[in-house]
């Protein structure tokens, strides 16, 4: 929540009143692993959705930095694939990328293998997740 949530949701909105074929908006994610406000996700979301407009997570990743944990990466990868799921107009979620051997963010370890390709816990939260459906 906050400026940019506002503003994301003003435009759309301007955009829809004035006619303009929007379809959905698509998210770019780059959190941190001690990331805790699903709640607003949640929100924002819903909102996209209340608009009549698709929902799309086209860029995620979760980087650890200092004392934080690949537990607490899994979390939020768990947890924000879980709003997607649960949000009917959601219709993708994609990492930004997929090893972090080649990440922008590769100093931060943020994706779902490590990088000799091996599946962090992210991986496996997603797995469980996704089998779950």
């Amino acid at each position: 929540e906050g400026p940019k949530a506002d503003g994301l949701m003003k435009l759309m909105q301007s955009l829809k009143d004035a006619g303009t074929p929007v379809d959905g908006v698509g998210f770019q994610m780059h959190l941190d692993a001690d990331f805790d406000r699903f709640d607003e996700v949640a929100k924002n979301f819903q909102t996209i959705a209340d608009m009549d407009l698709d929902v799309y997570v086209t860029e995620f990743d979760v980087s650890i930095r200092s004392g934080q944990t690949e537990q607490q990466q899994a979390k939020v990868y768990e947890e924000v694939l879980s709003l997607c799921l649960d949000q009917p107009r959601c219709k993708a979620f994609q990492t930004w990328g997929f090893t972090d051997m080649y990440s922008w963010r590769a100093q931060y370890d943020p994706l779902i293998l490590d990088r000799r390709y091996q599946a962090k816990p992210a991986y496996l939260a997603l797995q469980k997740r996704l089998g779950g459906n």
